[in-house]
């Protein structure tokens, strides 16, 4: 998946952001609170997170690339 709302546990020092991080993974539903319950990001999530959107924009690139290419043929 990707990108999801924030969510924590009480056992954690973090909150999430990502449903690929394996910390966010390791929480069983009935412990998932919403919102960030005053904690600090996890940095997997963020790294992940960031991955994704850089893949988003270099497939947004590539593809208008694409279609002004094939105006000029």
């Amino acid at each position: 998946m990707a990108q999801v709302p924030p969510f924590y546990c009480l056992q954690q020092l973090v909150y999430h952001t990502n449903d690929q991080c394996p910390q966010a993974q390791d929480i069983p539903l009935t412990n998932q609170l919403a919102g960030t319950g005053e904690k600090v990001a996890c940095l997997c999530c963020h790294h992940l997170n960031k991955a994704q959107q850089k893949k988003k924009v270099g497939y947004n690139v590539l593809r208008r690339f694409t279609s002004w290419k094939n105006r000029l043929t």
